[in-house]
């Protein structure tokens, strides 16, 4: 197993309980798939900055530790508080969400004096870096540039970089100004999750697999364009598995996040893409039958 370390945002979630109210919970795509890696056995870590004293900020490293989770790398500062976000679902369990989260101290991470050349130090310590779209839109221009200049050396000393698209175009402004941010990021990746409707929105209509392809030339690629098949993609050879549908759905929250911990901790294990694959699908099938992105327990 790779010791791996997840950079990004943890917020507060408040989710539909099913009874009229809402359930209180913490989450984010990259601490969602950091607690699944370490119920999956792969010893892992969180890269983020939260509030010095607050009690969201508290239970969020407190939930790491009960997890498993390494928490050297998270960083408490400031009088902020943790970002928060309500989830509106649908019949389907599909959701909508809004977000308050503008003064999170995870936009802050890069900021002080020392605080950069520490973490990248820290990211040393493992063999995997795990980011997403919005890791590198919440760090912001200086975060990423800071980060992007230390990663050739991380390269050097062994590490993996894995990318989760997730795009979140609200949090960038606009396309072409992520995909000029997300550019060298997708050149650098050495695995690449990305769904079809986050290809499109980054990088119009298109094959959007093709597009991906084109410009992350090193990635291993699991793709999946929305159709309930995942294609996967390395050197010049691709694969699509059909992997039918999940079964029940009562909330779609952190599907992906889990789909991606399983599917690097079934490779980790020496497994081939396609039975990660569907490693990856099994877990996320059983993610959405429970509320919220993050369920309590591990899924059996």
């Amino acid at each position: 197993m790779r010791p791996t370390v997840c950079l990004g945002e943890v917020l507060v979630e408040l989710s539909p309980d099913g009874q009229g109210g809402f359930r209180l919970g913490y989450a984010g795509d990259t601490f969602n798939t950091a607690v699944h890696l370490a119920r999956l056995g792969v010893p892992c870590g969180y890269a983020t900055g939260l509030g010095a004293a607050d009690p969201f900020s508290d239970a969020i490293v407190a939930r790491l530790a009960a997890e498993g989770v390494e928490a050297g790398l998270v960083y408490r500062f400031g009088p902020k508080l943790p970002g928060l976000y309500l989830v509106e679902l649908d019949g389907a369990g599909e959701r909508r969400f809004h977000y308050w989260r503008g003064e999170s101290p995870a936009r802050s991470l890069f900021d002080a004096p020392g605080r950069a050349e520490a973490l990248v130090a820290g990211l040393k310590r493992f063999r995997r870096l795990y980011l997403s779209g919005v890791s590198l839109a919440v760090i912001g221009g200086r975060g990423r540039a800071r980060l992007l200049a230390a990663l050739p050396g991380l390269k050097r000393a062994g590490l993996e970089l894995v990318l989760d698209l997730n795009l979140r175009l609200r949090l960038w402004g606009e396309a072409a100004g992520a995909r000029e941010a997300l550019k060298p990021w997708l050149a650098a990746a050495d695995r690449l999750f990305a769904s079809g409707e986050d290809a499109e929105a980054l990088l119009g209509p298109g094959d959007g697999l093709a597009q991906l392809r084109a410009l992350a030339t090193q990635a291993e690629i699991a793709f999946r364009p929305g159709d309930l098949t995942v294609v996967l993609a390395a050197g010049g050879k691709a694969e699509r598995l059909d992997l039918g549908p999940p079964g029940p759905v009562v909330d779609a929250s952190g599907a992906g996040d889990a789909f991606n911990a399983a599917y690097l901790a079934a490779r980790d294990r020496g497994e081939p893409p396609e039975a990660a694959a569907r490693a990856g699908h099994a877990l996320a099938s059983q993610v959405v039958q429970a509320r919220g992105a993050l369920p309590a327990r591990a899924p059996v």
